[in-house]
């Protein structure tokens, strides 16, 4: 052994011992007098004396030294890879002691006991595997809580006869029991609760503070929360400040408040979001400056306006449509009132594509322009225009005879009317009219067509219900009901009713547990020539005037968001097409084509799990799909998939994985090649060939979680 390395372990058991860090018990047993600079953590686990309060994962948060985790034990086998250093610091491990301390005092444990004798040093591999040892101690019980005006009577007579039960319903509803546990948060969240009520029914000038009583011999502790709600005020003035190219007016018709209206917490952070939602400003703050409390109270709103023109532009890849490029520019303030128009371009160009379940790529260029009017008679309601013309090369078309496929073209506009009813709850109306021409090639033997009609539909749709967290929901539901009418006015040469309604449900079970479900049902009625036409279609995949039309209107099941186990609408009935992909009119390649219906139901089952080991950010799930795409709705027509996943949440979302199993696949298009289909259709061979049993499995990756 070197100097340098007896100076290393000298200093680490002096420098504690001289500061007092190190308690004479711990050092006595645990042997760190023994480590170096090189020494690691190899594990760190706690024992507790009684029952455990916290789980481990919750405590080692708290501390500072880590320990390795899976990907750690991972990194150790893979080549070219190293696991990340978890080096072992004894000072550190003084501070995590005080660190586990000071949490259990907030969380109700008066005079813990903690320390780590049962730590076990390997010298030979120079690693440590840390045991702390807790005594949590007596719990701290409430004995009393009371709330109290400035005055030194209870709160209760600060409230006038109407607004004082609905005091006392709240206050019941967030104080805690004489007997449970005392915790800072508790105590934190009665305050926070009770002043923002305060806030929020017209008290500006709220005050409250709160007093904790601690007998540490008793091991009991009184809360006293002391109020003052001050007058109740009403609105007097709203100032705006920062704004240069937006008018004042424009800015304040925005908030959900006006001048007399009673004060009110809730509404001024409304009209943060709100005005963040023009997209006009990088900041937009309220507030109440500093005045005399009375009767009457100033608003303050406070605005820093972005660039008034921007552009955007992206590029990524997915499996069926290739590698995509969109570009955006907009102008935040056109012709001023905070309206903003945008022209966007997109391009799903279909190189490299992969497509699965034997199918085409898909192809869509489109441009289009939207005008976006925030504010229509009233603050909730917006309107926007949107005008497009696109290029299409769709899979559920028949193919047609030029280079890109491109066997659809269409041009119209977009009309939206959207009224916010709540945060993220929307009504919207929408009508879209277009005139379209696709082309129509069932085969090689068949000159082409082109189908031109003009398409004419209204449709509205709604989200509703009320979840804890509307971009990543664990809690409550949702129900997405929408309906769609084709065919009134324009001359629309589509005529039908399609309605539907998607209900999502999430219940958690335990800390990072939760059951999720969906039930999704819809329904098409056609009318008219339109039904004459969709009959034909449904029974012959080769209409060559109206079959076309139908196929974004029909229901369709599978896909990574859908019903996991097959490809996007692969899991309903298909017919194997053999289809034209080249200008030259002698490439051809063979596909399935989904058929689709007119009734459609979908169930959806997910439990959500942690990932032990892999932190919070890592998740699992284990999952049961079933659904039904046809004409007729029937149980022996549901196809069920099942499986798990993996989950990874970053900043823009979870990253799913999912490996999903068939379990009642077709017994022939979901396990021979649509070639071999095709020709033993038409008794140009005599069997199907060999079956592939991998067809059962699906891997499906994707942003977001599934519903």
């Amino acid at each position: 052994m070197t100097a340098s390395d007896y100076a290393a372990r000298l200093i680490g058991f002096v420098l504690p011992v001289l500061f007092g860090l190190v308690p004479p018990i711990a050092r006595a047993q645990a042997p760190l007098f023994l480590v170096n600079g090189q020494t690691t953590v190899r594990g760190i686990s706690f024992v507790f004396e009684g029952e455990r309060p916290f789980e481990e994962a919750t405590l080692k948060d708290q501390i500072a030294l880590t320990e390795p985790d899976f990907w750690d034990g991972l990194k150790k086998i893979l080549p070219f890879t190293s696991p990340r250093p978890h080096p072992f610091n004894p000072v550190e491990l003084q501070k995590d002691v005080i660190r586990l301390e000071h949490y259990f005092r907030q969380n109700g444990y008066l005079h813990p006991a903690i320390d780590y004798e049962a730590s076990e040093l390997d010298t030979s591999s120079n690693t440590i595997r840390i045991v702390f040892d807790v005594d949590k101690g007596p719990p701290l019980i409430i004995q009393d809580v009371g709330f109290y005006g400035p005055d030194g009577r209870f709160a209760f007579y600060l409230f006038e006869e109407g607004e004082r039960e609905a005091w006392i319903k709240l206050r019941d509803a967030i104080t805690v029991r004489t007997g449970d546990r005392y915790t800072d948060f508790d105590r934190l969240r009665i305050h926070d609760q009770a002043l923002t009520w305060l806030l929020n029914n017209g008290h500006a000038f709220a005050r409250m503070n709160s007093e904790v009583a601690i007998d540490s011999t008793a091991n009991t502790v009184d809360l006293r929360f002391l109020l003052d709600p001050g007058p109740l005020a009403a609105i007097d003035s709203i100032l705006v400040e920062g704004n240069t190219s937006v008018r004042d007016e424009v800015i304040i018709r925005e908030l959900p408040f006006r001048r007399g209206q009673p004060f009110s917490q809730r509404k001024l952070t409304q009209a943060q979001r709100e005005l963040f939602e023009l997209n006009l400003f990088r900041l937009a703050l309220t507030s109440v400056p500093e005045q005399t409390p009375d009767s009457t109270v100033n608003v303050l709103v406070r605005v820093r306006e972005a660039r008034l023109r921007y552009t955007t532009a992206q590029t990524g890849y997915g499996r069926d449509n290739g590698l995509r490029a969109e570009g955006e520019w907009t102008h935040r303030n056109f012709l001023g009132e905070a309206r903003s128009f945008t022209v966007n371009a997109l391009a799903n160009t279909g190189i490299l594509a992969r497509p699965s379940g034997e199918n085409l790529a898909s192809r869509l260029f489109r441009i289009s322009a939207t005008l976006r009017q925030p504010f229509l008679f009233v603050t909730n309601l917006s309107g926007s225009v949107a005008p497009f013309i696109q290029f299409e090369s769709n899979p559920k078309l028949l193919a047609a005879d030029n280079y890109l496929n491109i066997n659809s073209r269409e041009a119209g506009v977009t009309t939206t009317l959207l009224y916010e009813l709540y945060p993220f709850r929307t009504i919207s109306l929408t009508h879209n009219f277009s005139r379209a021409f696709q082309s129509t090639r069932p085969n090689p033997d068949i000159p082409g067509t082109i189908d031109a009609f003009n398409r004419s539909v209204f449709s509205t749709r709604a989200i509703l219900g009320k979840v804890d967290d509307f971009l990543n929901p664990g809690a409550g539901f949702l129900a997405r009901p929408v309906a769609e009418f084709a065919g009134l006015f324009l001359g629309s040469d589509v005529a039908y009713i399609r309605t539907g309604a998607e209900i999502s449900g999430y219940l958690p079970v335990s800390d990072g547990v939760t059951f999720a479900g969906r039930v999704t049902g819809n329904r098409l009625w056609p009318s008219g020539r339109s039904a004459r036409a969709l009959r034909g279609a449904l029974g012959r995949q080769d209409s060559l005037l109206y079959e076309n039309r139908f196929d974004p209107v029909l229901f369709y099941t599978g896909g990574a968001n859908n019903l996991r186990g097959w490809a996007n609408q692969m899991a309903g009935d298909k017919v194997a097409q053999v289809v034209v992909i080249s200008g030259r009119g002698a490439d051809t390649t063979y596909v399935y084509e989904p058929v689709g219906g007119r009734l459609n139901a979908l169930l959806n089952l997910e439990a959500r799990l942690p990932f032990p080991g892999l932190g919070k950010a890592w998740g699992t799930a284990a999952f049961l799909d079933g659904g039904s795409a046809s004409d007729r709705l029937s149980l022996s027509d549901f196809k069920w998939g099942t499986g798990l996943g993996i989950r990874y949440r970053t900043l823009v979302g979870f990253i799913r994985l999912d490996v999903a199993y068939k379990l009642n696949p077709d017994p022939i298009t979901d396990f021979y090649k649509p070639q071999r289909v095709w020709e033993y259709e038409r008794g140009l061979v005599d069997d199907l060939g060999r079956k592939s049993w991998r067809s059962r499995f699906a891997i499906h990756l994707s942003i977001g979680q599934a519903f």
